[in-house]
């Protein structure tokens, strides 16, 4: 079996070789990226290799199979570049994770697992992340008004295990079809009601952690309910109070002439020659490398933080962000 190859491989000679590679990779990773010392501890490569082996040794799941096939195959390069990108993708949920309480942290969680299942269909918008049954649905989310988790049926299953997608996938089913029969209709569920079951019907599973509830309010727009969040994302809140820190520290990461490239770019919409005049190049196309930088580096850096990243882009936040990095690249470049 495939699964077989790579811990085969994990206990052979190859796997020192190329874990040393990767930690090279993840290291470069993370400076880029600004980890912190507590985030990324590591101070010798032979103590990141030991992280790196215990991580791929403990994975499951699509990220398993990938490794396994590379191993498979006997591409070592490849093998290891898939070890840096998993490694790294959890160092950055824990950095977007560490700052929220543990209800956050599980809503982040849970919402992982479903939007990975083929099972379900998964949306996210400003006002949240949802799911459904049928991706030929469209959007359209009627108002939550039962919340007295406690007195809908229990749950056909345990949850011995709240990290564990079979359980997760199974609850979630079985909150949906409840809702169903509720409602009457077929609708989109949020993510957040199905995390607020979990912690009231299991809530040994987050004693201290505070189950934070939004109230929605539905808006008629072009004849059909939407929903409209009042608030912002619990999950955003953590980046929205540091919004103006979080721009600083990315300008501070450029250097004087891509502060400059990126104010004059995005915040004047100058472009072409006459951005390269401005500069001092010679051609465009020295221009055209350096903004395909910044736009790189801002999004390895967006990746980190709720609201930034592409799976939960949140319009106002990011306009926010970008509004205060032009200010510092236009007062720095």
């Amino acid at each position: 079996m495939m699964v077989d190859s790579l811990r085969k491989w994990l206990s052979g000679p190859e796997c020192y070789k190329t874990l040393m590679q990767c930690a090279a990779t993840v290291r470069r990773r993370a400076k880029a990226l600004g980890f912190s010392a507590r985030l990324f501890p590591f101070e010798s490569d032979e103590e990141l290799v030991n992280e790196l082996w215990a991580f791929l040794a403990s994975i499951d799941g699509r990220q398993e199979a990938e490794l396994a096939a590379a191993a498979a195959e006997g591409s070592f390069s490849r093998l290891g570049f898939l070890a840096a990108n998993g490694f790294i993708s959890r160092l950055i949920d824990k950095q977007r994770t560490g700052g929220q309480s543990a209800w956050h942290a599980y809503y982040r969680h849970v919402r992982q697992v479903l939007s990975a299942s083929k099972e379900i269909s998964y949306k996210s918008i400003k006002s949240g992340a949802y799911y459904s049954l049928s991706e030929e649905m469209d959007l359209s989310i009627e108002p939550w008004s039962d919340r007295d988790y406690l007195r809908w049926p229990p749950p056909p299953v345990t949850l011995d295990n709240p990290k564990k997608s079979r359980e997760i996938l199974e609850l979630a089913l079985h909150f949906y079809d409840d809702a169903v029969k509720r409602s009457g209709i077929h609708q989109w569920v949020p993510i957040r009601e199905l995390v607020s079951y979990i912690v009231a019907r299991f809530p040994e599973l987050h004693r201290g952690g505070e189950a934070q509830e939004q109230q929605m309010d539905g808006e008629e727009t072009e004849g059909r309910e939407k929903l409209q969040a009042e608030s912002p994302a619990p999950e955003h809140l953590i980046t929205r109070m540091d919004v103006k820190t979080l721009a600083a520290s990315f300008a501070h990461k450029l250097d004087s002439r891509k502060r400059k490239i990126f104010y004059l770019h995005y915040g004047r919409n100058i472009s072409g020659k006459e951005l390269a005049q401005a500069i001092g190049y010679k051609g465009e196309s020295g221009i055209s490398y350096q903004i395909s930088k910044i736009k790189h580096s801002l999004r390895e850096f967006c990746m980190m933080w709720p609201g930034l990243s592409p799976e939960d882009l949140n319009d106002a936040l990011f306009d926010e962000f970008i509004t205060h990095l032009l200010d510092f690249c236009r007062s720095e470049g």
